[in-house]
């Protein structure tokens, strides 16, 4: 009897062969802590010129800081997404701490966009992709009722009103 090479072996997905998780409980304080950001910078300085006088006029502009996303935040701790996903359905309190900065992103997407600072077609691309219960909903009632009487029809009849039906659906 010959022997299987390993390559040749089938593998044993019932155990957990891959790397050991290096979660940590201070990621979900990190995670929290990388979406608590103030939304907007007052910091920028600007100056514009008085036409009729030359007169310098220094004001503040408000900037809008980096949008945090979680694929940002996955790359600061040196993991995947795919990597975050599984340590929220294995750990209750990452799973906490990873909807709480979800929560944290909508709330600076929010404020960014009635403030003017995002673009509205960014604003509402990302709320529509990011969060579900900011999506277009759309209801329509597609119930109808129609009444046949299939009794004494022949084949014929009944692909003419096959099509009728067909037709009318479209």
């Amino acid at each position: 009897m010959k022997e299987e090479h390993e390559y040749k072996k089938k593998p044993n997905w019932k155990n957990d062969t891959g790397s050991p998780d290096k979660y940590k409980e201070e990621y979900c304080i990190k995670i929290i802590e990388y979406f608590k950001l103030s939304p907007y910078e007052d910091k920028v300085s600007c100056t514009s010129y008085n036409e009729k006088t030359w007169a310098e006029k220094e004001y503040i502009k408000s900037r809008p800081v980096d949008f945090p996303t979680i694929e940002w935040f996955a790359s600061s701790i040196d993991v995947c997404v795919d990597t975050l996903n599984e340590r929220c359905r294995k750990y209750k309190e990452f799973s906490y701490a990873h909807r709480k900065a979800k929560q944290l992103q909508k709330e600076i997407l929010i404020k960014n966009w009635l403030n003017w600072l995002y673009k509205e077609w960014f604003a509402k691309f990302v709320a529509i992709n990011c969060f579900p219960d900011m999506q277009d909903k759309i209801v329509e009632d597609i119930n109808q009722t129609i009444d046949f009487n299939l009794d004494g029809k022949s084949i014929r009849e009944l692909e003419e009103l096959r099509k009728q039906i067909l037709s009318s659906k479209k």
